[in-house]
């Protein structure tokens, strides 16, 4: 049995982050320099997206672990025309349940499609559908502060205990395997395209149940052990773009503020903790970077600030494989930040609470 999606927006598990000023790059439809982050982020997140999916389940079904991993809906303000890469497209109904958009600035959409749906519904950001062949497969896509989620559902021991997702794109990508089961997509230059999240599923009793991910050339594949589980089962393929997740970064950036006045508390408690690493682990590797930024441990923070901004400046502009070279070139400061940002991402976000930026650092939720 194949489902059917297209292009994923950045799926994000968090809540989003309301409008925030990011006056960087230049949208489609003669919007230059205006806020995208407000395109796609409006200030109250909505639960249509749980609600949707809830309703295709029966009253006895243990939602509560359910309820963690669905994110909140983020409808696309109505009227506005979104810069490609950044708007979370669904479906019209009829069509294949679909999610999509850009991948990094000023190329093509790619396109994720899980064949064998068709879109009954579509409203408040959430559409939902059934299978074309009475299989019982049923889908339900939304859009989320990163983009997208999708989610499917195994109804009974009839119905297949997999999803198919084929992927378009224009040019030539591969597929890479992440250490805790997720995926990317990689283009011919390098550059990371979509992120797949750990892939996960829950049966009727509320309890996680083994899946996992399989991919070939154009396509991942999304296989559930239903063996010995609680029908229905919910299963979710998760994914997030790059170049989205980059302005959801300068987003963050945003709305921390000048780091003027906070670099001398912000230095002095990442300094701490990267002191306290263990000789050899990265966050040791990170912490001689650390010092090799030279100054005092605010002027240190003001250095890691600016290497951040222009790593997501530089991850729009020209993509995730060049970026980290080009922010290195600008100077030791920057190469020694860099190293700080790699080898320390989750101090850095535990500190700064910028987790969009260091999920982009780190291709993953953080």
């Amino acid at each position: 049995m194949k489902l059917a999606v297209a292009s994923v927006l950045a799926v994000a598990l968090t809540a989003s982050y309301a409008p925030t000023a990011v006056a960087e790059g230049n949208g489609a439809g003669g919007q230059g320099g205006e806020q995208l982050a407000e395109l796609f982020q409006p200030e109250t997140p909505t639960d249509e997206g749980f609600e949707a999916l809830r309703a295709e389940l029966p009253d006895d079904f243990d939602s509560e672990t359910l309820d963690q991993l669905i994110a909140p809906t983020v409808d696309l303000p109505v009227g506005v025309d979104a810069p490609s890469g950044y708007a979370t497209v669904l479906p019209e109904l009829g069509d294949e349940i679909s999610l999509s958009g850009g991948s990094l600035e000023g190329s093509s959409d790619v396109v994720i499609t899980a064949v064998g749906s068709s879109t009954t519904s579509v409203t408040d950001g959430v559409a939902v559908s059934d299978s074309a062949d009475g299989s019982g497969l049923k889908a339900m896509a939304h859009t989320t502060s990163g983009g997208g989620q999708i989610a499917f559902l195994i109804e009974g021991e009839r119905s297949a205990p997999e999803a198919t997702f084929a992927v378009s794109t224009s040019s030539d990508t591969r597929w890479e395997k992440q250490s805790d089961g997720g995926l990317k997509l990689i283009d011919a230059l390098g550059n990371p395209l979509v992120t797949i999240n750990k892939p996960w599923a829950i049966d009727a009793n509320g309890q996680q149940i083994a899946t996992h991910f399989e991919t070939g050339d154009g396509y991942f594949k999304q296989v559930v052990d239903t063996e010995g589980a609680a029908f229905p089962i919910v299963a979710d393929p998760s994914a997030w773009w790059y170049a989205k997740k980059a302005t959801l970064c300068l987003a963050n950036i945003a709305a921390f503020g000048s780091i003027a006045a906070k670099a001398a508390s912000v230095g002095t408690k990442i300094a701490k903790r990267l002191k306290a690493a263990k000789s050899g682990t990265k966050l040791y590797e990170a912490y001689q970077a650390w010092k090799k930024m030279g100054g005092s441990n605010a002027d240190r923070a003001k250095a890691l600030w600016s290497t951040l901004k222009e790593f997501a400046k530089e991850v729009k502009n020209v993509g995730f494989a060049k970026a980290r070279h080009k922010v290195e070139q600008k100077g030791s400061k920057y190469k020694y930040g860099m190293i700080v940002l790699f080898g320390a991402a989750g101090v850095v976000a535990d500190v700064l609470g910028v987790k969009d930026c260091i999920a982009l650092v780190k291709g993953r939720e953080v």
